[in-house]
């Protein structure tokens, strides 16, 4: 292990990870006066900022579809919804623009009704594709920050035991610990407590999303974040890869934030193995797949250090584990891979990258930027071509209860690829997030299946150099080295072969001629090179004929 990180610092990652620490034990936070403006959270500030550059797109638009079987009290459930309202400022509120500033309204009273739609009419094999064109068709609707409300929630009926609540919610009012620790479990005790003719039995809340945000305003203080930004200009000095990702289509000047997402889970075998591998190596799970996708990409791009997008809860005050609302900080990962290592010494560094970016992440991402003086491409999320994330596991609920991200799909991305991951007791549940301007499916599909022949590879090979590793199925490794090199062609017999090349290279300069060790040469690098070399052959009195 490369890692000489301790057993308590290392128990203190994994209450990060979880949204555990109090770094503020002793701060405590006023209340705001009803009816007075709040600015916005600087985490609210990079979602405020980016979805200004599309309006008219569903950028921020998230959808979770919230399952249900056995009877259901459709009264209690819309008290059950009502009262999470009640409860949570956030879910009230929307923004506007004061004076140049970006600031939050909370509104004193919100009420929604919870009509049914019942598809029992339809065949049952018909059901569930019409229950998802439904809310596909209304997630794919722009929210208006100025309006309430910041949600759509509608309720289908699939069977007489099988229901569906459909949300799509725009991302500046929740996050994931705010959708699996908060929302989830409220509705579950609120319905609990409502259908057996019982009041709530949730505590009230300390304080509210918007006292937060203004208390974080007060205290941000850019002498509190020197150790911060010193930190990160020695981590990210140096080269590092603005695009290193290999798309299908070039890299347009002017981005229009269309995408999908692909949906999949983990093979359970695999996700047995990586947490077997985890436990005997002192590592979590997080920190094997944040190696696999940095592996990944430098298998596909040759690149040795790679910056990848990460968050953190950023719920670092007693308290805030409470809100709905979006707290999330984007951190970088400086993903090393030099010196091609092994999985075990890359497993390490990840863990070590986690440690790092969690011990300063007080920053938010657009302070740092300006501070290191960075311009990022307004189009791409925080300047970053690839993102990683794993959510922790839910808390126990009741298992009549379910929740999933994986059915709707906005048709919007404000990412070019972004690997997002559920853990799940059983399972890990995952999504690639991609830009269909970029990838074509067929290629995140391939792409998956490297992803995981490269993590099963490193935990049978742990000692193996990624390079190494492989990454194709059985199936396309004879595609590639059988079918796909039946390369027998004819060609003008009057060109000689570098001239066919030369026109090549005039066809398709950007295209991949030469991929070797990871590393990648387009047609028109590699003809400089040749140009390069015959160059210096004719200095060395090297030419034709010559043996």
């Amino acid at each position: 292990m490369e890692s000489g990180y301790s057993e308590a610092k290392r128990k203190l990652l994994q209450k990060c990870l979880r949204g555990e620490m109090e770094l503020h034990p002793r701060a405590k936070i006023p209340r705001l006066p009803p009816g007075e403006l709040a600015p916005i959270s600087h985490a609210q500030e990079q979602i405020w900022m980016h979805a200004q550059l599309a309006p008219e797109l569903p950028l921020y638009n998230e959808p979770f579809t919230i399952q249900h079987s056995g009877p259901l009290d459709v009264v209690a459930l819309e008290r059950s919804f009502n009262e999470i309202l009640r409860r949570h400022e956030a879910w009230r509120t929307t923004f506007k623009v004061v004076e140049g500033h970006a600031l939050q309204q909370v509104h004193d009273r919100l009420v929604i009704s919870l009509p049914v739609t019942d598809l029992r009419s339809l065949t049952p094999n018909r059901r569930e594709a019409a229950a998802i064109a439904i809310a596909t068709a209304e997630t794919s609707v722009p929210l208006d920050l100025s309006e309430l409300p910041l949600f759509r929630v509608r309720l289908i009926r699939l069977d007489d035991e099988d229901y569906r609540l459909y949300l799509t919610l725009s991302h500046i009012i929740f996050d994931g610990v705010a959708i699996y620790g908060v929302f989830l479990p409220e509705l579950v005790a609120l319905y609990k407590d409502f259908s057996a003719g019982k009041p709530s039995s949730l505590p009230e809340l300390p304080f509210q999303y918007s006292d937060y945000a203004s208390w974080e305003r007060r205290t941000f203080t850019p002498e509190a974040l020197l150790k911060n930004v010193q930190y990160w200009r020695e981590q990210l000095n140096g080269p590092f890869p603005e695009i290193y990702l290999p798309t299908d289509r070039p890299i347009a000047r002017s981005k229009t934030f269309l995408g999908s997402r692909y949906p999949f889970k983990l093979n359970r075998s695999l996700t047995a193995s990586l947490r077997h591998y985890c436990r005997n190596n002192g590592l979590s799970l997080f920190h094997a797949l944040l190696a696999g996708f940095a592996a990944l990409l430098y298998r596909y791009s040759g690149e040795e250090r790679i910056p990848i997008g990460g968050v953190t809860v950023g719920r670092n005050l007693p308290g805030t584990e409470l809100l709905l609302g979006y707290f999330m900080n984007t951190v970088i990962f400086p993903a090393d891979l030099s010196g091609n290592p092994n999985f075990r010494i890359l497993a390490s560094r990840a863990r070590d990258w986690t440690i790092d970016a969690l011990d300063h992440d007080r920053i938010p991402i657009e302070h740092l930027l300006r501070e290191l003086r960075v311009q990022p491409d307004p189009g791409r999320y925080a300047g970053l071509q690839a993102l990683f994330s794993l959510e922790a596991p839910m808390p126990e609920i009741d298992p009549a209860w379910g929740i999933t991200q994986m059915d709707v799909d906005t048709g919007a991305t404000k990412y070019d690829l972004y690997l997002e991951l559920d853990e799940r007791s059983d399972e890990v549940l995952a999504r690639f997030h991609y830009n269909t301007d970029l990838f074509e499916r067929s290629t995140i599909e391939r792409m998956l299946g490297h992803f995981q022949q490269l993590m099963e590879s490193a935990v049978e090979s742990p000692d193996a150099r990624i390079a190494e590793l492989s990454i194709m199925s059985a199936e396309e490794r004879r595609q590639v080295v059988g079918e796909w090199n039946q390369t027998g062609e004819d060609y003008p017999r009057v060109l000689t072969i570098q001239e066919a090349f030369e026109q090549q290279v005039e066809r398709t300069p950007q295209a991949s001629a030469l991929i070797h060790a990871g590393k990648r040469w387009s047609y028109e690098q590699l003809n400089g090179d040749a140009n390069r070399l015959g160059g210096w052959l004719i200095q060395q009195g090297i030419g034709q004929d010559c043996r």
